[in-house]
C-alpha cells in the first residue's frame, strides 16, 4: 500500500518560490470584521465581555490597562519599550514557551468565566526543533494548538488546526519575516491535514496580535480559536477521519476512506485530495477539489460525455458541496466580508479575483502513479495508451486535456498482470471543448504544471490558445523527468541525486514563467546543455536515450520552431517513435511494488501549478562576474541573471487568483 504523497516536501528555496506565485496580488491587509467574520458572536460558547470582566477582576493578566505574562513581573513588552525590557519571546531562548503560556492562561481564565473546558492548549514544544514527519522540511512553528490530550512531544503536522509565529516587536522586518512563517506553516497544515477547508494563524510582534491589538479582541481571538467548532476553524463537516473507519460523504451517500492518496500542499488553488474509498465492496477514487467557476467546462460534465473513451478514468458520480444553505465556495469565505467595506482600498482587486467552489468526483477507475511501472515495456506501453486516449478525447470529443504531468499519467489497475497494465489519463478539470471559441478573458489563461509545460506556451506574450501539440511536448518532457529522476521501477535517485542541483532545475527553480521557458527552450536546443541533460538519465534507462533525442528533435522541428499543418501528423510521429523503442526493449521480469514507499520524487515541484503570473518588470542586469565553479550557488545565480537579460525585453500577463 503506497502512503500517502504529501505536499509539503519543497526545500526552503523552492517553497518560498511557490508560496510568492500562489498569493502574489492575492492578500488582503487589514480587513475590518475579519475576526467576527471567521467566528461569528452568535455561535460562541462564551461572552466576551463576561469574560473579559473576569479576567480583570479574578486574574493578574490584565492590570491598569496592560497585559502581563503569567510568568513576569514585567508587562507584556510594547514596541516602544522592547529594547528596554528585552526580547520577551523571540530571540530568548524559552520565550515562545512564555508567550504559549499566557495564550493558554488567557484560554483557561475564559473558560472559568463560562464554567466550560478549554479542548485545545498552545504548546511551544516544536519552537526549536521541526515539526515532524518531513525529513526534508525544518520548519520549526514557534507555537501550536493541540488536542488537549495529546503530549505535545507527539505531535505532527497533521493536528494543530492552528499556529502562531511571534516576533519581539513589530518593526517591518519583523512583521514580514512572521507574515512568511505564517504562510509556510498554513501551506504544511494543507499538505497533511486533508479535511482542512482554510487555516487560522496568529502572528503576534511585539504588542500586536494581528489581526487584532492586546486588548479585548485578543480575548475574542484567542477564545474562538481555543472554543469555534471544528467548521469555523476550516474543518470540513462531511469528511470524518477521527471515526473508524474514516468517511467522506458525496451525495449523501457515506464512502469509508482507504488510503489518503495524495494531498497538494498549496496555500491558493485547487487543493486537490485523492482518497482511495470503498463502498457496498466496491473500490472507487474521489477526488476533492476546489474548481474555478470562471473555467467554461466543469469537470464532471467533461467525464460523463467522454464516458465511452477508453483509458480515461470513469465517472460515477459528483457534488458540488454545501454548508446548510450556502455553497462552499471562496466567495462564501471572504467576498460577503467587504460587501459593507465600500472604503477598503483594495475592495475592488479582491472583487475581480476568482471565485472556487469546492467539489467532489467520485471515479469507478483506480490507478497507480507511473512511476509504479514492473518493466520498461510497461513503462513505454503507458504512454502511448494515453496517448491515444488524449488523441480519442481530442478527435472524438473535442476534449484538450491541457494538463499533462507526472501526476496525471497513471498505470490503470484493471487486473492486468504487472508488466502489461495499460496506461490510465485522469484530471481533466483544466480541460476545454476545442470547439468552442477561445476565452482570453479567463482569469488563469496559462494552464499546465511548470516542469513539463510546453515552451511556446511558457514563452507566450499574451494569451496562448493551448493545443493539442503542447500536451505531446508535455508527454515528452514527463517521459524524461522519470528517466532522470527515477532509477527502476518505483525507486527514486538516491541521495547522491539532487534534483534541485540537476539540469532539470531549470524548468522549475525559477519564479517566472518566461525564465523557465528560455532556460527550458536553451536546455533542448544547446547541443551541450541538451548532452549534459543526457548525461544525467539514470543508466537503467539507457535504451531510452534515442527515443528521447528522437522526441527532442521532433518537437523542436516541428512545434518549437514551426506550428505544425496537422495535429494528426504529431500524433503519428510521437506514437511511432515510442512504439518503436518499446519494440526494442527486451523482455524482463516484472518486479513487485506491493511494499514500496512513497514513490515520487524527492522534491514535489513536478505538481505546482502554473497558471497565471504577475507582469514583471523589465530586469536591468549590469556588472560583470567572475566565472564560478559549475553547480556552485553562484553559478545559479549567473545563469539566473543571464536569463533574465535574455527575457528582459518580454512582459509576461498578470492573473488574479483568491486567497482563502
Amino acid at each position: 500500500m503506497l502512503k500517502v504523497s504529501y505536499g509539503g516536501s519543497e526545500v526552503r528555496t523552492i517553497t518560498d518560490v511557490l508560496i510568492a506565485q500562489e498569493l502574489r496580488a492575492a492578500c488582503l491587509p487589514e480587513v475590518d470584521g475579519l475576526v467576527e467574520h471567521i467566528f461569528p458572536p452568535d455561535t460562541l460558547s462564551f461572552n466576551v465581555e463576561q469574560a473579559y470582566q473576569h479576567i480583570k477582576s479574578a486574574t493578574r493578566l490584565y492590570r491598569d490597562g496592560e497585559w502581563y505574562h503569567v510568568d513576569l513581573s514585567e508587562p507584556v513588552a510594547s514596541d516602544e519599550d522592547a529594547e528596554a525590557v528585552g526580547d520577551v519571546f523571540g530571540s530568548q531562548p524559552g520565550g515562545e514557551e512564555k508567550i504559549a503560556n499566557q495564550f493558554n492562561a488567557v484560554a483557561q481564565a475564559i473558560g472559568e468565566s463560562s464554567g466550560i473546558s478549554p479542548a485545545w492548549y498552545w504548546s511551544a514544544e516544536w519552537a526549536e526543533k521541526p515539526l515532524p514527519p518531513l525529513e526534508s522540511c525544518t520548519r520549526k512553528p514557534d507555537t501550536v494548538l493541540l488536542p488537549k490530550n495529546q503530549p505535545p512531544g507527539e505531535a505532527h503536522w497533521k493536528d494543530p488546526p492552528s499556529v502562531g509565529e511571534l516576533k519581539d516587536n513589530s518593526r517591518p522586518q519583523n512583521v514580514k519575516d512572521a507574515d512568511r512563517g505564517l504562510r509556510e506553516d498554513a501551506r504544511l497544515i494543507f499538505g497533511h491535514q486533508a479535511n482542512r477547508r482554510y487555516v487560522v494563524g496568529l502572528t503576534l510582534c511585539g504588542a500586536q496580535l494581528r489581526v487584532s491589538l492586546f486588548d479585548r479582541r485578543f480575548i475574542y481571538v484567542l477564545g474562538s480559536l481555543v472554543f469555534g467548532d471544528n467548521t469555523a476553524l476550516g474543518y470540513d463537516p462531511t469528511i470524518n477521519l477521527t471515526s473508524d473507519p474514516q468517511t467522506i460523504q458525496v451525495q449523501d451517500e457515506t464512502y469509508e476512506i482507504l488510503d489518503v492518496v495524495h494531498i497538494a500542499s498549496v496555500i491558493r488553488g485547487r487543493g486537490t485530495v485523492f482518497y482511495r474509498v470503498t463502498r457496498d465492496g466496491q473500490n472507487f477514487i474521489i477526488k476533492d477539489y476546489w474548481a474555478d467557476t470562471a473555467r467554461q467546462s466543469n469537470e464532471a460534465e467533461l467525464l460523463k460525455e467522454a464516458i465511452d473513451i477508453s483509458g480515461l478514468a470513469g465517472w460515477y458520480a459528483d457534488e458540488d458541496l454545501r454548508l446548510g444553505d450556502t455553497d462552499d465556495t471562496t466567495a462564501s469565505h471572504g467576498r460577503t466580508l467587504l460587501d459593507d467595506l465600500d472604503d477598503y482600498p483594495n475592495a475592488e482587486d479582491y472583487q475581480n479575483l476568482e471565485i472556487r467552489i469546492h467539489r467532489r468526483i467520485v471515479l469507478k477507475d483506480c490507478g497507480t502513479p507511473i512511476q509504479n511501472f514492473s518493466t520498461r515495456r510497461e513503462l513505454v506501453g503507458v504512454f502511448i495508451d494515453t496517448i491515444k486516449t488524449h488523441r480519442a478525447l481530442h478527435d472524438l470529443k473535442k476534449i484538450l486535456h491541457r494538463d499533462i504531468s507526472l501526476r496525471n499519467i497513471m498505470i490503470f489497475e484493471n487486473g492486468s498482470l504487472p508488466g502489461k497494465r495499460p496506461g490510465l489519463l485522469i484530471d481533466i478539470d483544466y480541460s476545454v471543448k476545442t470547439d468552442r471559441e477561445f476565452d482570453t478573458d479567463l482569469t488563469n489563461h496559462r494552464t499546465g504544471t511548470l516542469p513539463f509545460m510546453a515552451i511556446d506556451v511558457l514563452n507566450a506574450d499574451e494569451s496562448v490558445e493551448h493545443k493539442a501539440y503542447h500536451d505531446l511536448e508535455s508527454f515528452f518532457y514527463v517521459l524524461f523527468w522519470i528517466c532522470i529522476t527515477m532509477e527502476g521501477p518505483g525507486r527514486p535517485r538516491g541521495s547522491e541525486f539532487d534534483v534541485e542541483k540537476s539540469e532539470l532545475r531549470h524548468w522549475f527553480i525559477y519564479g517566472d514563467f518566461k525564465l523557465v521557458g528560455l532556460a527550458k527552450d536553451q536546455s533542448l536546443r544547446k547541443p551541450s546543455a541538451f548532452a549534459a541533460m543526457l548525461a544525467e538519465i539514470h543508466p537503467y534507462f539507457d535504451a531510452l536515450r534515442e527515443c528521447i533525442q528522437d522526441l527532442r528533435n521532433l518537437f523542436l522541428s516541428r512545434t518549437v520552431d514551426t506550428t505544425p499543418t496537422s495535429v494528426s501528423e504529431i500524433y503519428d510521429s510521437v506514437l511511432t517513435i515510442l512504439g518503436r523503442a518499446r519494440d526494442a526493449l527486451p523482455e524482463e521480469d516484472p518486479v513487485s511494488l506491493q511494499n514500496i514507499a512513497d514513490p515520487w520524487p524527492q522534491i514535489a515541484a513536478d505538481k505546482r501549478k502554473a497558471m497565471g503570473e504577475e507582469k514583471k518588470k523589465k530586469a536591468q542586469i549590469s556588472g560583470r562576474t567572475r566565472a564560478p565553479e559549475p553547480g556552485s550557488p553562484t553559478s545559479a545565480v549567473k545563469r539566473r541573471r543571464e536569463l533574465q537579460g535574455a527575457g528582459a525585453d518580454k512582459n509576461g500577463s498578470r492573473s488574479k487568483k483568491s486567497k482563502h
